[in-house]
């Protein structure tokens, strides 16, 4: 068995997926202190999913090492907080202004890295 898994990494608040490797050592508790979701650790509810994203139920221990409850790589954790609006990191406040430019007006710039890279 691998001390480390990599997991996919998925939460209510936003529609962005991440995979992180974590070693199968560390406790619950701990996991979600250091899990990437913007969830308060308290309040969140973690779901673990197979490898073929079938529901193996909530994860509940926070003293328990992530190898007591199977967990292995490539399976999927999601995060639920019942404290934040589903979505709700996806969710620009505010308009934000931004610049495009045409591609035939980037391509008569110097010194950008298509213009580095095709140079060598």
């Amino acid at each position: 068995m691998s001390n480390f898994a990599n997991l996919m990494i998925t939460t209510n608040a936003s529609k962005l997926r991440s995979e992180k490797r974590y070693p199968l050592d560390i406790t619950l508790g701990q996991l979600k202190l250091v899990l990437i979701t913007g969830c308060d650790n308290r309040t969140m509810k973690v779901e673990l999913f197979d490898n073929e994203d079938r529901s193996l139920g909530q994860l509940v221990g926070d003293d328990k090492p992530l190898y007591d409850f199977g967990i292995e790589n490539g399976m999927h954790i999601h995060v639920a907080d019942p404290t934040i609006q589903d979505g709700a990191y996806d969710q620009v406040e505010e308009p934000v202004e931004t610049y495009q430019i045409s591609a035939e007006e980037y391509a008569k710039r110097e010194g950008t890295l298509i213009t580095v890279v095709f140079h060598y």
